[in-house]
């Protein structure tokens, strides 16, 4: 009776290892891939050139979605370096915008010489653009605050905005 119940069990669960197993190897490939397709980033910035007076930096998205930038000179004082994008923060009007999935630009920031100098870098600063209404994305937050899953609704909504820095190595104006 013992070794009937045991290949009675076995019997039970091998047509859920048969489907478990294939789905297991699906998620594994899929994890792979997103793994190695996101090694690169969604976000392509460098320094192409600078003098004492100007930088060009070069700006691709890699990515699949719109995404906003700012592109900022800093400078580092007392060994610190500023602190991400602060509030109240005075940006020119060429040095922040949009670029679609595939789009590049190249802008030239101005660099100016202090006595003493100081090192510098150009930051970049990006974020996904505010969702609209009417889109899929706003539409299913609104679907989910009507099932009352208020996190999921924040995050698709965009209650929490994501900023990520990218900064160029330190430069040092030489006199």
């Amino acid at each position: 009776m013992h070794a009937d119940s045991a290949s009675m069990l076995t019997a039970k669960f091998r047509p859920g290892v048969l489907v478990l197993v294939p789905v297991l190897g699906l998620l594994a490939a899929l994890c792979w891939i997103a793994l190695h397709a996101q090694s690169k980033g969604p976000i392509a910035f460098g320094l192409q050139s600078y003098t004492n007076h100007s930088a060009l930096v070069g700006i691709t998205n890699r990515g699949v979605r719109q995404f906003s930038y700012v592109v900022l000179v800093e400078r580092k004082i007392g060994n610190k370096w500023p602190e991400g994008l602060k509030p109240g923060t005075i940006i020119p009007d060429h040095q922040f915008g949009s670029l679609a999935p595939g789009q590049f630009t190249n802008l030239t920031i101005p660099v100016m010489v202090y006595a003493p100098p100081y090192p510098w870098r150009v930051s970049a600063f990006f974020n996904r653009p505010p969702v609209q209404p009417g889109s899929p994305r706003f539409k299913a937050g609104l679907l989910a605050l009507r099932f009352r899953m208020r996190k999921l609704a924040q995050e698709l909504l965009g209650g929490t905005v994501r900023e990520i820095q990218v900064s160029t190595k330190e430069m040092d104006i030489e006199r």
